[in-house]
């Protein structure tokens, strides 16, 4: 069963609801050298009870879907977070693959993601960097 690595980092964060979770957030998918790769949603089912507060953790369940050119894929994940300020998360996300549409159709495999999220007055600053490895029948 071959294999492949996608690496994407995650930009433009956007909020909005979804079909069966509490809310969502949609962000862009680049290379990262830059080239736009797709998108994504996360949508959100278990929100993490911690307050915004230096030293707290918490857990997110959500679920993403991650949308190319020529397919999707599915993934619930833990989104472990960690405040390191109150407006500064470390999140380390884990989850598996289920089978996708398009050039994905049955594929399975792994995403695994880590970086910071900032949050300001006006905007959220993702810093993340995330994994896909991908195995198609």
């Amino acid at each position: 069963m071959p294999t492949k690595k996608i690496v994407f980092t995650v930009q433009n964060l956007g909020f909005t609801g979804c079909d069966d979770g509490l809310f969502a957030l949609t962000f862009d998918l680049a290379a990262p050298g830059g080239r736009q790769l797709g998108d994504g949603v996360s949508c959100v089912h278990v929100p993490s009870d911690c307050p915004p507060v230096a030293g707290c953790r918490g857990v997110v369940q959500a679920t993403f879907t991650l949308a190319f050119a020529r397919g999707s894929l599915t993934a619930p994940v833990a989104l472990h977070e960690l405040w390191l300020s109150e407006s500064t998360i470390l999140q380390v996300t884990r989850g598996k693959i289920t089978p996708g549409k398009g050039d994905f159709a049955g594929a399975t495999g792994s995403i695994g993601c880590i970086g910071t999220v900032r949050f300001t007055e006006t905007d959220v600053i993702p810093k993340i960097v995330c994994v896909v490895r991908v195995a198609r029948p």
